[in-house]
């Protein structure tokens, strides 16, 4: 058992993933010869307080060391802005996937410690932005090709111990078996996202025979090109999702294809590339076939008990929905979400990922924001007004875990869209500095990390407009577009019309509320 304090009260947690007696306990039996210094070995705890008994003279504070324990992961970038929440959110973020790097990317450092590869796939991305991590994912990798059984199935938790597995005597114990494509996107994921930051195409050819054998598995047990089971949108406010696990594993199946076909081209090979390509949109035509609704704004499978987000989301993020019903697919999904008054989320920890950026590609930077800030349930806002100072397993305050990471997943967000710092070309060889300014944020800064040096963005409002401040390396190829949610500026199908290109150095751009380029300076 484990005690917390929940909400004012003390409030008692049964860990059943756990045996033993001394689950986040240590009993230290001193030997009385003078001064003692010990350090708890082969274990570390998940805590925001800790409890010390048996002290026969005055305990002080300064008799204990509380110490910092997790990989050696470097800093890559820096985020901060004006707004006290948003940049809250972002260092529990931080600290939420530092406290969870403990040789494999686990999913709570306080009860399973299990590397959970849906957890590794969705903050990937700020995994990236944040640390120089790709070392560690490397390895959390081979652990991950280490458990794919020759069928091509992977393990939803690796190193594994067999659970999950079809075939496995652990795997009977009460897990879901078989194919989790959001899951098992992790290979895939973790493998595109490391390559667009380092530009090394070597993770690539590593895994490429463990991707292409995944997906042929999931083709087999696909049905129709539908893909059944799965966990779903793991986690959403009031428990498991009432769609189910159908679409979004589907959805997944035609997001994986695409990822083989962009590693393919890497790797100049043709073959798997017209595979891939030939697979595409026969999965593209049955998702729409099975999920898209006679009004053809909502995605169903037919058992929901209400409108669900996550359905809306991934097929816009992945490019699922066809042209003729994108307006009606996005504007219910913005209708739901602003249906009390003001938006909210009502999405798991797939649709989380996502929402931020499907609103912000399609115009709606101001309501991301308002999402992203909110302080009603369910948000981050709510944690923190509720006595939280890191990120829950769920959004309900009284979830079990209290530091973990997948819900941080959007901290990519803030250095993608916030500040606008996007390679379009492995390795930063060429940027895109295109910030999304939301009319209630004032400013934000953020310093990325890459091979050829450092790329910073800046963006402060004054009285006049807006004025950028933007730094690129030797060698980068790079362009400031013209940011989202500036007056004047003319955006044509989600994308600026025009963009400026820029020299290595530092560069100062100030732009009028009306939109007119008022100066722009380069220097080295």
């Amino acid at each position: 058992r484990y005690t917390e304090l929940c909400e004012g009260t003390e409030a008692i947690c049964e860990q059943g993933h756990v045996s033993g007696d001394y689950f986040q306990e240590d009993e230290y039996i001193c030997s009385g010869d003078g001064e003692e210094v010990w350090q708890a070995r082969f274990s570390y705890k998940g805590f925001r307080y800790v409890e010390i008994t048996g002290f026969t003279e005055e305990f002080t504070a300064d008799q204990v060391t509380a110490l910092d324990m997790h990989q050696d992961l470097k800093s890559r970038g820096s985020f901060s802005c004006s707004n006290r929440l948003v940049s809250r959110i972002h260092h529990a973020s931080r600290r939420s996937l530092l406290n969870n790097a403990h040789h494999v990317v686990t999913d709570t450092p306080t009860y399973e410690k299990n590397g959970w590869t849906g957890d590794a796939q969705l903050t990937a991305p700020m995994g990236l932005y944040n640390f120089e991590i790709e070392r560690f994912y490397r390895k959390y990798l081979t652990d991950l090709r280490d458990s794919q059984l020759p069928s091509g199935e992977l393990a939803p938790v690796v190193p594994t111990s067999g659970w999950g597995l079809t075939g496995h005597p652990n795997a009977q114990r009460g897990g879901f078996r078989g194919h989790i494509p959001a899951w098992d996107a992790a290979l895939f994921v973790i493998v595109w996202e490391v390559y667009q930051f380092t530009g090394n195409s070597e993770i690539i050819r590593e895994n490429y025979a463990a991707m292409q054998k995944y997906l042929a598995f999931l083709g087999a047990v696909a049905d129709d090109y539908i893909v059944t089971g799965g966990l779903g949108d793991w986690l959403p406010p009031g428990g498991s999702p009432s769609e189910g696990a159908t679409i979004s594993s589907t959805a997944w199946f035609y997001k994986l294809t695409g990822m083989l076909q962009d590693c393919a081209v890497v790797l100049n090979d043709d073959a798997c590339q017209e595979r891939c390509k030939a697979l595409k949109p026969k999965i593209l035509e049955a998702f729409n076939k099975r999920f898209l609704n006679e009004a053809g704004d909502a995605y169903e499978s037919g058992t929901e008990t209400e409108y669900r987000q996550t359905s809306a989301i991934q097929p816009l993020a992945f490019g699922l929905v066809p042209q003729e019903h994108h307006a009606a697919i996005f504007g219910r999904l913005t209708a739901e979400i602003s249906k009390s008054g003001k938006p909210s989320l009502d999405t798991g920890i797939l649709g989380t990922r996502l929402i931020l950026e499907v609103l912000a590609d399609n115009g709606e930077v101001d309501m991301a924001y308002d999402i992203l800030t909110s302080e009603d349930f369910p948000s981050w806002g709510h944690w923190f007004a509720g006595g939280r100072v890191s990120l829950g397993e769920a959004w309900e305050l009284k979830a079990r875990s209290w530091s973990h990471h997948f819900f941080g997943s959007i901290d990519a967000w803030f250095y993608q869209y916030l500040a606008g710092i996007n390679a379009v070309a492995p390795g930063f060889a060429e940027v895109v500095i295109r910030p999304h300014i939301p009319s209630k944020l004032e400013s934000a800064t953020a310093t990325v990390g890459t091979p050829g040096g450092d790329v910073q963005s800046s963006w402060k409002k004054d009285k006049d407009g807006c004025l950028f401040e933007l730094e690129v390396p030797e060698g980068v190829e790079a362009t400031f577009a013209l940011p989202n949610g500036v007056p004047g500026i003319e955006i044509e199908d989600g994308r600026m019309k025009t963009g400026i290109n820029l020299a290595a150095g530092r560069s100062t751009i100030s732009i009028a509320s009306d939109g007119e380029i008022l100066k722009e300076t380069a220097r080295q």
